[in-house]
């Protein structure tokens, strides 16, 4: 059993050692370069914006609102290793040809911040489905691995312009309608301006956002393009 004295030693040291690393955060974040004031400690992004789609398995065009979410940290008093969360999902009517497209990612990804580079590995999953005239033309569950690279660069204070390249390369699909189709490859690209509104709290993003992917089977592919220019707020904390 403890002896009064020692238990009471432990808890100062585990109150001091809490307090170092809250006091060592707050310190990179008032004096550290404006990247690692970016990477907050806990943050929630959301945007939205117009995105045109194209779809070969509709055969049709169509643009429409969308948004995305995204939430994540970063570790350490540098803040060097972070971990995100992001989801996005739509339903797309083309007017064109009567067609519905089901559209839905989630991407779970580790990241590392080198200088102006942070490279990411992940993991995503998708939900696609296509309907034209009541007819289902695709329906299936994906699960894959992802590998990314950010480039990050301070313009000038309380600015920074980044862009993020993604890929995502399928392992393992389930077609609901026994049809054969995979997903066989995503590829994500993302430009933006981020611009702290607050110190602290609040930033402003405006960028712009392409994604392809590519629908096969035994006898032909598909590749799907969607596009478009978004606005968003991240809003972080540091502790």
């Amino acid at each position: 059993m403890l002896k009064k004295p020692s238990l009471l030693f432990a808890i100062a040291g585990c109150w001091y050692g809490l307090c170092t690393a809250v006091s060592a955060q707050t310190r990179s974040q008032v004096y550290g370069d404006e990247l690692t004031k970016q990477a907050q400690t806990l943050f929630l992004r959301a945007d939205t914006g117009m995105t045109t789609f194209e779809s070969k398995v509709a055969d049709s065009k169509e643009t429409q609102p969308t948004s995305r979410y995204t939430v994540g940290g970063w570790a350490g008093e540098a803040r060097l290793v972070g971990g995100q969360f992001t989801t996005e999902g739509e339903t797309v009517h083309f007017d064109l040809n009567n067609s519905d497209a089901k559209i839905a990612f989630q991407d779970l990804r580790m990241l590392v911040r080198i200088g102006w580079l942070m490279p990411s590995l992940g993991l995503s999953f998708a939900d696609i489905g296509v309907t034209q005239e009541q007819t289902e033309l695709v329906g299936l569950y994906s699960t894959g691995v992802s590998a990314g690279l950010n480039l990050a660069i301070p313009l000038y204070y309380r600015l920074v312009v980044s862009g993020d390249a993604m890929t995502v390369r399928s392992n393992k699909t389930y077609d609901k309608l026994g049809l054969g189709t995979k997903l066989v490859q995503r590829d994500e690209f993302d430009a933006n301006i981020a611009f702290d509104l607050t110190e602290r709290i609040v930033d402003l993003l405006v960028g712009y956002r392409v994604r392809r992917f590519t629908l096969a089977n035994e006898e032909q592919s598909f590749g799907e393009l969607s596009q478009g220019a978004y606005a968003g707020l991240r809003f972080g904390i540091y502790f």
